[in-house]
């Protein structure tokens, strides 16, 4: 990731201003193809994490959407034989978009357990593929208590433990 980049996200995490996000999706969005396919799988991921954080803050349907697009094709391209570690956060960020969906849907219980237990399963793919993360574990534990709370499925408290 260039560092023009990294200094917007930074001004965006410490203002909190959506305009600099805005503006690292604009700069990742034309990056495509100027990379190796790793290197371009790696900035979908990351246009995905931002178009799934600008999604939490403004709730356009369509940045969701396109999180989606973006962390399918980062996960298609890498390979979870070569690249555990990449797999492993790529699979970590579309599980956290699956969790921002459900959030939308707690109202519809059929979508909301279809998008709680997708998170589920990639949480628990991604730490498979790689126990140093961490944030994974902690997402898969959340899911899992939350999916307790509300079926009171003994399996999960005992998978959240």
């Amino acid at each position: 990731m260039n560092l023009s980049v990294r200094a917007l996200l930074t001004q965006f995490e410490n203002s909190g201003e959506i305009h600099y996000l805005d503006q690292v999706i604009v700069t990742l969005q034309n990056c495509f193809g100027r990379f190796t396919p790793s290197d371009d799988a790696r900035v979908r991921d990351v246009l995905g994490v931002c178009l799934v954080t600008r999604y939490e803050r403004q709730g356009t349907r369509l940045d969701l959407q396109n999180a989606f697009l973006m962390l399918n094709q980062a996960i298609a391209h890498t390979s979870k034989r070569t690249a555990p570690q990449e797999m492993s956060l790529s699979l970590d960020n579309i599980a956290r978009a699956h969790i921002a969906r459900w959030r939308l849907s707690v109202n519809d219980d059929h979508e909301w357990l279809k998008d709680l237990e997708d998170a589920i399963r990639l949480f628990r793919e991604s730490t498979s593929l790689s126990l140093r993360n961490g944030i994974a574990h902690l997402g898969l534990v959340d899911s899992l208590m939350t999916r307790y709370h509300r079926y009171k499925r003994p399996e999960d408290l005992d998978s959240a433990i």
